[in-house]
Parts: structure tokens; C-alpha cells; sequence
């Protein structure tokens, strides 16, 4: 089967009970607060780079660059999942980063892939929980599949705009991992079903300047050798310098 026709496998509208719907919205504002203290957290050079003893530098296109965190750095011997960090910012707006980065659709998503190359071959909003209003034209929360080369990923997704402690206005857009027995495995079709939880803050620092933050965790699970593990870091790496393309597909998304 085509990578474009595994959609159909994916059940165009997930059926979900009042008490799901009430945990999926708590879990989405319980990982907005958690990726905002770990923002707030973070520790960075004058000139707005990572720690180097904590994180390796893998991409950098125009003012972004993504790091990988260092197998030491957290001075522990247990296993623990890859992690990415972005740092960076984009010549725009807020509302123009927002407007991408909140796709409540299935044309939308398509069309934000298509724009900015972020490595998605397919995707569906399986259910929204949460919809977009006049008064909050990026609130979004939902279920949404995406299918990346051999892995795909059921998600709880989140997008918005709150207010940090510093009455600074924050956009942001997560992507965490959720399982429903409803959505099954494409494993017959080589398919993998991989996890990730993904985060990212925009903020505008000055009137033309959007500053940009992403933290994710990985679980690729059949790349259990280290090798492997690297070359599929490197490629979402990879895919993450797509956010420099956000206000070129935003002006684009405003006339199709």
C-alpha cells in the first residue's frame, strides 16, 4: 500500500467518552505548565546558546539551531529517552507563527506540510476536542495521526497563546503521545507506531522578532542501537528547521 493511502487505515472520527474528552483537556493544560517551568528553567549563553556541556549542536539554518542532549547529561546511568532542543528566532508576528503552527483541519495540515517540508507524509485530525473561536482564533486541542517515512504517531495536540508569569505573551504547540485501541497498528504495512512529546514556545521579543523554543522526547523503539538511534535523531533534527519557513507559509495560508 502507498504511504498516501494509509489514511484510510485510520478511523476518520475517534469515538471518545465524556471522561476521556475531560482527561485528554487536563493532560493538555497539565504538559502546557510542565513545558513552561522547563522553559522558564533553561539555562542559556548571553548570546541565546545551549549549554555546550549539556547539549550538542546537529542543525543550524539561518538564526535556528537544534541540539541534542548529551547521553551524560543528566549524570544518571539509567536509560533515558533522546532529546532535542531548538533555539532560534524568526523574522514575523506571533499571530503569523500561530496561524501555522495551529492546524485544526486535515487541509490545513496537509497544506502547512506541503509549505514548510516538515517531513510529514500524511496526517489526519482523527478528533478536536477543543475548536478555534473569534475570541481565541489558535486554541486547538485534538487527536491527530501523522505519518513520518516508516513511523507514524497518534498525538494529543495543543496550540495557543497564554500568559507567562511576566505578563509576557507566549504562544505554544504541543504534540504528545496518546494510545487508543480504537487507532490501530499499520505494523502489516511496515509501518512503526513511535512516541514523541514536543513542545514549542514562540515569543515576540521585540515588534519584528518572534524567539523560538522546542524541547522533545523520542521513542523510536526498534532503534535500540545507538546508530540507528542518531540517524533518526539527526533526521527530525532535520525536519525541526522547518520553523524558519512558518511566516513564509503563513502569508501563503492567507491567500489559498
Amino acid at each position: 500500500m502507498k504511504p498516501q493511502d494509509l489514511a484510510h487505515c485510520i478511523p476518520p472520527m475517534l469515538e471518545l467518552s465524556e471522561s476521556d474528552v475531560v482527561s485528554l483537556r487536563e493532560l493538555a493544560d497539565t504538559l502546557v505548565t510542565h513545558n513552561l517551568q522547563s522553559y522558564r528553567s533553561l539555562q542559556v549563553s548571553s548570546d541565546g546558546h545551549a549549554d555546550a556541556r549539556r547539549w550538542k549542536e546537529l542543525r543550524r539554518k539561518d538564526d535556528i539551531r537544534v541540539y541534542k542532549e548529551r547521553s551524560a547529561a543528566s549524570g544518571s546511568t539509567l536509560p533515558c529517552l533522546p532529546s532535542l532542543l531548538l533555539l532560534g528566532k524568526v523574522i514575523g508576528k506571533l499571530e503569523d507563527v500561530m496561524f501555522v503552527a495551529a492546524a485544526s483541519t486535515d487541509e490545513q495540515m496537509k497544506l502547512t506540510s506541503r509549505c514548510i517540508q516538515d517531513g510529514v507524509v500524511d496526517s489526519k485530525v482523527v478528533k478536536s476536542i477543543v475548536q478555534p473561536t473569534d475570541d481565541h482564533p489558535f486554541r486547538h486541542v485534538g487527536v491527530k495521526w501523522r505519518l513520518r517515512d516508516t513511523r507514524d504517531y497518534v498525538c494529543l495536540d495543543a496550540t495557543g497563546i497564554t500568559t507567562s508569569c511576566n505578563g509576557e505573551q507566549l504562544g505554544f504547540s504541543i504534540s504528545h503521545s496518546v494510545a487508543f485501541a480504537k487507532i490501530p497498528s499499520l505494523g502489516k504495512f511496515g509501518v512503526e507506531r513511535a512516541n514523541m512529546s514536543v513542545c514549542y514556545l514562540f515569543l515576540q521579543k521585540t515588534p519584528e522578532i518572534v524567539e523560538c523554543y522546542a524541547r522533545g522526547f523520542f521513542d523510536f523503539r526498534s532503534d535500540s542501537n545507538e546508530l540507528f538511534s542518531n540517524l533518526s535523531m539527526n533526521a527530525v533534527a532535520t525536519h525541526w528547521l522547518s520553523l524558519s519557513k512558518y511566516v513564509e507559509c503563513a502569508e501563503i495560508k492567507k491567500i489559498v
